[in-house]
């Protein structure tokens, strides 16, 4: 089985499909935008901000004009922090379904050879890096009150603020942020710090 490229930067697709792709060549936090949607996510580009200054991001949308415009689109938003950018070939297929004989697809990442990938992300200028741990879990939230507890949205709303993150985030969208900024230690003494907070109000009230 070929070894997988370890990437420290959060690499950023189109789709789940280019996900899906992606993911059996490299380890790295993999997001999609999904389509134009990202364009009306506020909670996904705030956490793309969030991972641009923390660890870096490294744009792959497909080389056609919607790629494109998405990837116009996030160089305008994100304005601080590290973006590199991969680009994939321009490759085209023809539509086997097509009466036109002249008829072509441009093919997008999912349909990427394994060297045209690894040439686009080599191109971008970042290095292989030491694998993530993944220190903070769902488990954690449970323990810590911020799932299934009658002040756990309570909680989770104080520590996004405390983060700079939207709030009413959902629990996956939460982790994957706290994991790119906060070790375990420095998770556990906010959570602490929080719980005190939401204690002194409840018994002053």
């Amino acid at each position: 089985m070929r070894e997988k490229k370890r990437i420290d930067q959060v690499i950023v697709v189109e789709g789940r499909h280019d996900k899906a792709k992606l993911s059996k060549y490299v380890d790295a936090v993999i997001i999609q935008t999904d389509g134009y949607r990202i364009f009306k996510d506020e909670e996904k580009l705030a956490f793309l901000k969030l991972a641009a200054k923390e660890r870096g991001l490294l744009i792959m949308t497909d080389s056609d004009p919607a790629g494109f415009r998405i990837r116009t689109h996030l160089k305008r938003m994100i304005r601080e922090g590290s973006v590199w950018h991969a680009y994939i070939p321009t490759v085209y297929s023809e539509c086997a379904q097509s009466s036109n004989p002249r008829a072509v697809n441009q093919l997008g990442v999912e349909h990427m050879a394994f060297q045209a990938l690894m040439h686009a992300i080599e191109q971008s200028g970042i290095q292989e890096s030491e694998p993530v741990c993944i220190s903070i879990t769902r488990e954690d939230f449970f323990s810590d009150g911020l799932l299934g507890g009658s002040f756990s949205k309570q909680l989770r709303n104080r520590l996004a603020s405390r983060l700079s993150l939207p709030q009413n985030m959902s629990t996956t969208a939460m982790l994957d942020a706290i994991n790119i900024v906060l070790t375990l230690d420095e998770y556990k003494s906010m959570i602490t710090e929080l719980h005190f907070a939401v204690e002194a109000e409840k018994s002053s009230g």
